[in-house]
Order: structure tokens, then sequence, then C-alpha cells
């Protein structure tokens, strides 16, 4: 009955953090380029990881070729990129795939992003092995980041619906052509972050939820 319990308090607590993961879409930038327009491809959704972190995993999904080898971060909340999860490196232990290897770089001043002259946070793939090593359609990274001090995860996802903390994407290897564009976050909806209130009572319910089951595995 205790593993059981433990189990049901994992789920309960897991319930309450799913509902942390917030979704953030990209739309191209308008550089011109007559490459098609992948941007319902790529997502990326933002997770409180605890202790003063928040987790992005991004992901590429569709049926156009596209390769994604530069992720730029524009601060805010975020003080620097703790750990990266792919080919190499690792988060909790546990390693990305095995085709997908991204490093951490040094600030990006893109030019076809003027409207955010100097991205404060970036990471590129590694040049070892080329545009290979960008996140490919089918795969996914993940990228750990530390908040700055007394700055909490609803601060950060204020700051990504306001456009504060706003991501950039260098896509290369664009369709037939393969071609290169520049996507930008879009904001993401004020539903999809739970108040305090909300994850409250949300947890309420589920410690409600298990107090029944032990009350059931009692008169059992």
């Amino acid at each position: 009955m205790k593993s059981l319990h433990a189990v049901l308090v994992a789920i309960a607590i897991g319930l309450v953090a799913n509902v942390q993961a917030v979704p953030v879409s990209f739309q191209i930038y308008p550089t011109g380029n007559s490459n098609p327009n992948v941007s319902s491809q790529f997502t990326m959704d933002v997770t409180d990881n605890g202790s003063g972190q928040a987790l992005f995993r991004l992901a590429n999904s569709g049926a156009i070729q596209s390769t994604i080898t530069d992720i730029l971060f524009y601060d805010g909340s975020l003080l620097g990129i703790s750990a990266l999860k792919d080919r190499d490196d690792q988060i909790s232990g546990l390693f990305g795939l095995s085709t997908v290897d991204f490093t951490a770089g040094v600030p990006f001043h893109p030019d076809s992003l003027p409207q955010y002259p100097a991205a404060t946070f970036g990471t590129d793939r590694d040049s070892n092995g080329g545009v290979g090593n960008g996140v490919d359609t089918g795969e996914w990274l993940e990228i750990l980041f530390n908040l700055k001090a007394n700055r909490t995860f609803a601060d950060l996802l204020a700051e990504l619906q306001s456009g504060q903390v706003y991501v950039g994407l260098h896509v290369q290897r664009i369709g037939t052509t393969g071609g290169s564009d520049w996507y930008e976050s879009t904001p993401p909806p004020s539903a999809g972050v739970p108040d305090g209130g909300t994850t409250i009572c949300l947890l309420g319910l589920g410690l409600l939820a298990l107090a029944g089951v032990r009350r059931a595995l009692v008169r059992a």
C-alpha cells in the first residue's frame, strides 16, 4: 500500500507540474527570402524546473525539411544557460538525441532580427559535424536556464507574454532549395499560464483524491 500511495503522490505532483508547461509558437521574420514558411513545425515548451530554473524544450516536427542551427535568447528573468540536453550534454543524468549537438555560445548579433540587435544568450549547432548537428525534422533539444535572483517562473511567463523574453531561431536547409530564414517566438496565450490560485486548487484536488484512495485502501 505504501508503494501505491507513493506512486499516486508522484502522479498528483506531476499533474500540477504539467500545468506549468507553457507552449511557445514561432512565426517567420520577414526576410524576403522565397523559402517555404515552416514556422508551424517549431514548438517550444517552457517548464518550471524548480530550484530557480526553467527548462526550454524545442522541437521541430513536420513534413518539410528544415534544420534549426542557432537559438537566441533575449534575457529578462533569464540569468544564463545552465545545461543542454543533446548528444554529449546531459540534464539530470540523461543525454538527448545522438543526432543533435549544440554548444552554449556568446551573445549573437543577427542581422535579420534588427529589432533585437543583441541576444544575451545563445546556443548553436556544434561546428564539428556541420549543419547536421542542428535540430532536424523529428528532433528536439532541451535547454536549461537559471533564473536571476529573486525572479520566479511566473515572472518568466509574464515576460514571455509581454515580449520582454524573446526567442529567435536561425533555420537552414529549408525545403528542396535548402535556403535559410529567421523565425521569432510569439507570446504564449495567457490561458496557458495558471495563476497561484489555480495551481493551489489543482494541488488540493489531487490531495483530496489521494485521501479518498487511501481511505478506500484502509477499508479494504
